[in-house]
């Protein structure tokens, strides 16, 4: 995990010169682990065979090698880098020796054990230490304005300037009060940081994407998962495992203590019914109410000193320096 005790290997999903851009939630990865740790980061590669950590992502189905300390992360079980005849996750197919310290939450944790994986059962996606660490840059002011945080599956090319494909009805917006925001991100630190500004600051977040709705949820604005499964708008378990609710989301909840999760449903074919959001987030969005409890079992489980678990007002230079 340390290469030459000097730096941290971490591994996640980064920009490539065929694809320039930077996905969110991939790249909190290198700046909240610098920021935690004070240490520089190596990033590495899924496959490398090298002592490394895994911490924000749905990736521990993408490594094959290796020594990996497993931190937060969540998994996708119809999903696996082993053998092509296996069609779905299997860590005893890999040779890959992992170490679980924590991960997102029990749907993970569920799945791990099911293959005899020892876990401690610490959950948390490591996305909820932003709220401690960036407080003062991100600040308590909402903008009156409804966030619409859509996957980047739903934009018509890969880039920050993309729109919403044209078959999603339900992006055209015919208000001010409601906007889209992407989660293509230009590869740069700041960047990252003034897109999480940017969601914290709405006064109510709908999201198809899992760390879209976590910066909104731990910065304390109404938020529901926006579904095109579900049928009706309400709160769904996160146990029932129909395709209802992605699994992504169930994971994250679990691993925050909860038993259900809010859910705005619009069909991507339909105009979103925009005035029906703001009484349904009121009614039904719940503040995190052990978020810090939470945050702080995570922080303890991690193999490393988090010297950097404190708010940060200004950031290092080094931060520029980060393969996103």
């Amino acid at each position: 995990m340390l290469k030459g005790e000097f730096s941290l290997n971490l591994s996640y999903a980064s920009s490539v010169p065929s694809r320039p851009w930077a996905n969110f939630g991939d790249s909190l990865n290198p700046i909240l682990m610098h920021l935690l740790t004070g240490l520089p980061i190596n990033h590495s590669n899924f496959n490398e065979d090298v002592p490394r950590l895994a911490a924000i992502g749905t990736i521990l189905q993408d490594f094959t090698r290796g020594d990996l300390d497993v931190w937060g992360t969540g998994l996708d079980v119809t999903k696996t880098s082993a053998a092509s005849t296996l069609k779905c996750f299997n860590p005893l197919q890999t040779s890959v020796n992992y170490k679980i310290h924590a991960v997102r939450g029990a749907v993970t944790d569920s799945v791990l054990k099911s293959f005899g994986l020892q876990t401690n059962s610490v959950y948390g996606d490591p996305a909820i230490l932003l709220k401690k660490m960036l407080g003062t840059f991100v600040g308590d002011k909402k903008n009156g304005k409804i966030g619409v945080v859509c996957h980047l599956s739903e934009l018509e090319r890969y880039d920050d300037s993309a729109a919403a494909k044209e078959n999603i009805l339900r992006y055209r917006f015919e208000s001010d009060d409601i906007k889209l925001i992407s989660t293509i991100v230009k590869p740069e630190p700041m960047a990252i940081l003034e897109k999480i500004k940017e969601i914290a600051s709405c006064s109510y977040i709908l999201s198809t994407s899992l760390h879209g709705l976590i910066v909104a949820d731990i910065f304390g604005t109404p938020c529901a998962y926006l579904s095109s499964a579900a049928r009706e708008h309400g709160h769904y378990s996160i146990y029932d495992y129909r395709s209802l609710v992605d699994h992504r989301f169930r994971d994250y909840y679990s691993g925050m203590q909860r038993a259900s999760l809010p859910v705005f449903f619009s069909p991507p074919a339909a105009k979103m019914p925009v005035h029906e959001i703001q009484g349904f987030l009121e009614d039904s969005w719940l503040p995190l109410q052990n978020l810090n409890e939470v945050a702080d079992r995570l922080v303890g489980a991690l193999p490393l000193p988090a010297k950097g678990y404190h708010d940060h007002p200004i950031f290092p230079d080094y931060l520029a320096s980060l393969k996103l």
